[in-house]
C-alpha cells in the first residue's frame, strides 16, 4: 500500500507502476513508530558500500520528483560551487526521477561532477530506508512543495535537514 497526500503524489506513483487499488489517500504524515524501527534495524553502512562511498565523505541526500519546482538544478551548481573550492568529499544521492533528469545529467556530465553526484533512481518507500541511514544530511531545494514528508521521514532517521 502506498500512501499519497495530494493528487500529484498519486500520479506519480501510478507513473511507476502503482495500482489505484493499492494507493490509500493519507493527508500529509508520516508514520514515525514505523520508521523509528526502520531507522533502528537498517546498516548506517550499508548505502555507502553499495555505493562505493568513504567513511569520511559528506552524505548529501536529495528524495524526491525530477521537477523544476524541486530546485535540483540549483542544487547541482551548489555542488560544483563546492568541488570548485576545493572541497572533495562529498557526494549528492539523487533518488527519484521525473521530466527534468535529462537535463539534470547533461549538467553533471558537463561539470565534470561524474564522481560527486550519483543519480540512484526512482525507489519503493520501503527500499529508500538505507539512503536516510547513509546520508549526513537532507537537502530539499524546492522553492514550493504542498507536501514535503521527506522532511518527517528524515527526522526519524536522524539526520539535519
Amino acid at each position: 500500500m502506498s500512501k499519497y497526500s495530494y493528487k500529484k503524489n498519486a500520479d506519480y506513483f501510478k507513473f511507476y507502476g502503482a495500482r489505484c487499488e493499492k494507493l490509500l489517500f493519507f493527508p500529509c504524515a508520516v508514520d514515525n513508530e514505523f520508521l523509528l524501527k526502520q531507522a533502528n534495524s537498517v546498516d548506517k553502512k550499508q548505502l555507502r558500500l553499495a555505493y562505493h562511498i568513504g567513511a569520511e565523505d559528506i552524505v548529501l541526500l536529495y528524495v524526491g520528483q525530477f521537477i523544476p519546482r524541486k530546485n535540483i538544478l540549483t542544487l547541482l551548481k551548489a555542488i560544483k560551487d563546492l568541488i570548485d573550492t576545493g572541497f572533495l568529499n562529498i557526494k549528492l544521492l539523487l533518488v527519484g526521477d521525473g521530466v527534468q533528469k535529462p537535463e539534470l545529467e547533461s549538467f553533471v556530465q558537463r561539470n565534470g561532477l561524474n564522481q560527486y553526484v550519483i543519480f540512484c533512481g526512482f525507489k519503493q518507500s520501503h527500499k529508500i530506508y538505507p539512503f536516510y541511514a547513509g546520508a549526513s544530511i537532507l537537502i530539499l531545494p524546492s522553492y514550493s512543495d504542498p507536501s514535503p514528508k521527506v522532511i518527517n521521514e528524515a527526522m526519524n532517521f536522524g539526520l539535519p535537514i
